[in-house]
């Protein structure tokens, strides 16, 4: 099976690519969507991140309470050590599950799988892959697309 990883910045055009390898059949992997799955109850990786950054960061149903720790990450004299303990202990979790996902893809027949990781070499990621593609768009343009999905203004 070939794994292909996919990145690019955001509203480069990622998503779009991604809809066309999966309208070919390929088995399509989003590393944020998996983030969020592993965020979204008490699991071993939101302890790891409560330990590190202390139940503050938790909501009440154990969940992680993203802006809390967006404060964390973003703000701060702490603001860049935070997000580097963030990524090692959110990239390893995310890592182990992608490789979870990769393999009962192949065990299902897949001939090849789309792992969309926007910080794809950051994150170590293109070492699982066999093939990478980068997406890129001018800056207006991600500018425009990132104003539409999120439905913000240029302000």
């Amino acid at each position: 099976m070939v794994v292909i990883g996919l990145c690019g910045s955001s509203g480069s055009g990622k998503g779009y690519i991604c809809q066309l390898f999966t309208e070919r059949g390929i088995k399509w992997i989003d590393t944020d969507k998996v983030y969020r799955d592993i965020t979204s109850s008490r699991t071993p990786c939101i302890e790891a991140l409560a330990d590190i950054f202390g139940i503050e960061i938790l909501n009440e149903d154990g969940s992680l309470n993203r802006k809390e720790l967006s404060k964390l990450v973003f703000n701060g004299e702490k603001a860049e050590e935070n997000r580097k303990n963030l990524n090692r202990i959110a990239h390893s979790f995310i890592l182990m599950e992608t490789e979870n996902l990769i393999t009962a893809y192949k065990l299902d027949g897949a001939s090849a799988v789309l792992v969309d990781a926007p910080l794809l070499f950051e994150s170590g990621f293109d070492k699982i892959c066999d093939v990478t593609i980068c997406v890129t768009a001018p800056f207006e343009t991600k500018l425009e697309r990132i104003m539409k999905r999120d439905n913000l203004s240029l302000d």
